[in-house]
C-alpha cells in the first residue's frame, strides 16, 4: 500500500498517513526492469535462446555490456505516455485525493500534487524504448556468446 500511495498515485498526504500507521521494517523490494525489458525484446528478435541461457543470465549480460561501455539507463531512449493520457492520470489522481482528503486537497494539496506530477512524469511514466536500444547498440554478439 505504501508503494501504491507514495509511488503510484503520488498522494503525498495519504503516503504520509499510511507510513505513520504502518512503518515498514524494510525498504520497497522492487527493482527496475529496464534490462529485463531489453532481454525480452532481444528474445523476440531471436537474439536470446532460452534453452541455453536463463533470463537472469541474459539480463546480467546486458547490464554488464552497458556498464562496460559506460552507458547508463538515463542515456537510453525513452517511451512515455502521451500528454493527453498523463493529463487523465493527473485528473483522476486529483479526484481521488480530493475525495479521500478534502482538507489537504483544498488547502494547497492540489498545487503540490500538480508540481510533483510535473516533476516525475518523465521518469515514472516512461520506460526504455527497447527496440530503439536494440537498434542503437549491438547486443547480438554479447547475447549469442552465452
Amino acid at each position: 500500500m505504501k508503494t501504491f500511495y507514495c509511488n503510484t498515485l503520488h498522494a503525498q498526504s495519504l503516503c504520509e498517513k499510511y507510513s505513520a500507521k504502518h512503518p515498514l521494517s524494510f525498504e520497497n523490494v522492487g527493482f527496475p526492469i529496464y534490462f529485463d525489458s531489453i532481454v525480452v525484446a532481444a528474445y523476440h528478435k531471436g537474439l536470446v535462446d532460452p534453452d541455453k541461457v536463463t533470463r537472469k543470465e541474459a539480463r546480467d549480460t546486458v547490464e554488464s555490456y552497458f556498464k562496460a561501455i559506460n552507458v547508463t539507463v538515463s542515456k537510453f531512449p525513452k517511451l512515455c505516455f502521451p500528454e493527453d493520457f498523463l493529463d487523465k492520470i493527473l485528473q483522476e489522481t486529483k479526484r481521488v485525493e480530493s475525495t479521500l482528503l478534502p482538507d489537504f486537497f483544498h488547502n494547497g494539496g492540489e498545487n503540490t500534487m500538480e508540481e510533483e506530477f510535473q516533476h516525475i512524469k518523465t521518469t515514472k511514466y516512461c520506460t526504455v524504448a527497447v527496440n530503439e536500444v536494440l537498434e542503437l547498440y549491438n547486443l547480438s554478439n554479447e547475447l549469442r556468446a552465452l
